[in-house]
């Protein structure tokens, strides 16, 4: 009995930890403009910092309410963050 309790306890603790590794990553999906640029993983950082200094590009994102419209309506200089958000998404949605 006790082997039949622990197997999904270490199942949920190997499946909590992945989430655990890719939080930074949600967050950044989630809302681009809430996140502390500190958090992100570094190869977005760069990113992180022009998009949230983009006036027109922040009231987009409120203004459409799409994450994926959103992601797809920005610019070529948003490469890196559009792969890794378009990952996101096909992780999880």
């Amino acid at each position: 009995m006790k082997d039949i309790l622990i197997q999904p306890q270490s199942q949920f603790s190997v499946r909590f930890g992945d989430f655990e590794k890719v939080s930074s990553k949600l967050k950044v999906f989630a809302n681009p403009f809430s996140c502390d640029i500190e958090e992100v993983p570094s190869n977005l950082q760069m990113n992180m910092i022009d998009l949230q200094s983009n006036d027109v590009l922040k009231s987009t994102f409120y203004e459409l309410k799409d994450l994926v419209k959103f992601y797809g309506s920005l610019p070529s200089d948003f490469d890196e963050l559009k792969k890794v958000c378009s990952a996101v998404h096909y992780n999880f949605w």
